[in-house]
């Protein structure tokens, strides 16, 4: 179909949002990885854009939306009844000088190829994150980066405010 767009990369915005569940998105994007699908959900009762293009992972919870520019675009061609293939491309952010993660995702549409997605940096890796906030997360614990059960800012915080 000519008519679809060449991009193929959208960084997503809203991902320190919290999901109307209660989820965290920074939550759920702590133990995402690059290559994981996820769905694109419209959102069209959004008060803010009658466009939004939710990314949502394989448990049902938003990670983030695309941008208005974007959600224009993608909006009537998911409305349209065409799929997609929708993936994690790079997570950002998630080191200890820039705890917040951020997203960017890859569309493909049928017939196209599949850019591959970007490694985690190695800092990313192994940096030990302090418990953000629950998710309702059923992935095996083999397939979760790790996470600390202790430590980390927020929590030193938490502590200091409660004292």
């Amino acid at each position: 179909m000519s008519n679809l767009p060449r991009k193929k990369i959208y960084p997503l915005v809203g991902e320190s949002q919290k999901n109307r569940d209660g989820t965290y998105r920074q939550a759920i994007l702590q133990r995402a990885m690059p290559g994981e699908h996820i769905k694109l959900a419209r959102e069209p009762d959004n008060e803010h854009d009658r466009n939004c293009v939710l990314a949502v992972n394989e448990e049902g919870c938003a990670i983030g939306s695309l941008s208005k520019e974007d959600s224009a675009i993608i909006a009537p061609l998911l409305d349209s009844g065409l799929k997609p293939t929708a993936f994690i491309h790079e997570l950002t952010g998630g080191m200890r000088d820039y705890p917040n993660f951020g997203c960017v995702v890859s569309i493909v549409w049928e017939g196209r190829a599949k850019p591959e997605p970007k490694r985690l940096k190695g800092e990313q890796e192994f940096y030990e994150h302090a418990p953000l906030w629950e998710t309702r997360s059923t992935r095996s614990e083999s397939t979760k980066r790790k996470s600390a059960s202790s430590g980390g800012f927020l929590q030193s915080l938490l502590k200091a405010l409660l004292k």
